[in-house]
């Protein structure tokens, strides 16, 4: 009788859990807890306060007159509504330095970040920066760089060599500090930069890193559609349970319920690899883990994987699709150096009609000043 209540109580709190929103919004290992609630991107401030929607941003601090939003798409639009009897400032980073507004002009630019001076009474004012055109676009990628001297190096390396914007792989915070230069960093960049997490930008311990790398680096999840080319970044920094839940979950079930382009090639990022190359296990893990990437990959009908997380510099095919492992860097502590030296990814297309990615290794000089050994 009393297994049969423990039984009963058993599964009692298993369907209850299975139907509670904590089950939807996922659990995340290590270390045991929820999925993290997404950046706010909405800010209501009713009818005596600035509001705020914004589409590929989100707000990162709310200053009394000075709103301060980050940019994790290369075209975010920003939804402002005004009814105070003062002019309120909108301060939005990582927006292109070349990017332009013809609805309503930026009051200030510097570097990466843009200022608009909303005025009083304003109702739906819509700030949207547009993605300067190119014949043809570049992208650089790289991952496991730590938070120094070589994530500068990089991010000067790609701004040099035409990069119009940076994929960063994950793994910035390899030490104490790093996480915070890292974030400083980025603001730094010559050009735009959105970020893959990593498992070392996760968690330390107990020590909830991903907080400070959703605010001050982006998203944890995003995705974006550029000349073309669809860019999707999913969290793999820890394992999601059940694996299609969460908030990338939900992100995956958006993509595929809306309409989607013919032509468009898709790029599917994580820091983690679905499978790892050299066949070491150093690669997502888990077997549900796996076979829920790779039917998302299918869905997506992903054209590229991009990956970090193994220390090295390699090439290899998944299902069909072209594996690209960008994370040797300078190669301190990398698995595997390239003959040629240290180097990064770079990615081209043209835009429009039918975009074909090409993708080659460019090398990756010295920082000017030493970073932090992964």
């Amino acid at each position: 009788m009393r297994t049969g209540r423990r039984v009963a109580v058993v599964l009692f709190l298993g369907v209850g859990l299975a139907a509670a929103p904590g089950f939807v919004r996922g659990w995340r290992l290590p270390p045991l807890q929820w999925d993290p609630a997404p950046e706010p991107t909405r800010l209501d401030g009713g009818s005596t306060a600035p509001s705020v929607r914004a589409e590929g941003a989100y707000l990162v601090a709310h200053d009394g007159p000075r709103l301060r939003w980050r940019a994790f798409t290369p075209e975010p639009v920003l939804h402002v509504s005004n009814p105070t009897d003062v002019p309120v400032e909108v301060v939005v980073e990582n927006v292109h330095p070349e990017a332009t507004d013809a609805e309503f002009a930026a009051a200030a630019q510097h570097g990466l970040e843009r200022r608009w001076l909303v005025p009083a009474g304003a109702a739906d004012l819509v700030l949207a920066p547009t993605f300067p055109v190119r014949d043809r676009y570049r992208v650089a990628a790289l991952g496991d760089t730590g938070g120094g001297g070589e994530l500068d190096a990089f991010l000067e390396a790609a701004a040099a060599a035409g990069a119009d914007f940076v994929l960063h792989l994950g793994d910035f915070a390899y030490g104490p500090g790093e996480l915070a230069a890292a974030a400083e960093a980025v603001r730094r960049s010559a050009v735009p930069v959105y970020a893959a997490i990593g498992n070392h930008d996760f968690h330390r311990g107990l020590e909830l890193l991903h907080r400070g790398f959703t605010r001050n680096v982006g998203p944890r999840n995003w995705a974006f559609r550029l000349g073309g080319v669809e860019f999707v970044n999913l969290d793999t920094a820890a394992d999601t349970w059940p694996p299609d839940s969460g908030e990338r979950g939900r992100l995956v079930a958006a993509l595929l319920a809306a309409p989607r382009g013919r032509t468009a090639a898709t790029v599917l990022l994580t820091h983690r690899p679905i499978v790892d190359p050299r066949g070491r296990g150093h690669d997502l893990g888990r077997a549900g883990e796996r076979a829920w990437m790779r039917e998302v990959v299918a869905a997506l009908g992903a054209d590229l994987l991009l990956h970090g997380h193994v220390h090295a510099s390699l090439e290899s095919v998944l299902d069909g699709v072209p594996v690209f492992v960008a994370g040797g860097g300078l190669g301190r502590g990398a698995d595997e150096v390239p003959e040629e030296g240290p180097v990064f990814l770079m990615l081209s297309w043209r835009p429009d009609p039918a975009p074909h990615l090409a993708a080659r290794w460019l090398p990756l000089p010295e920082p000017s000043r030493t970073g932090s050994p992964r």
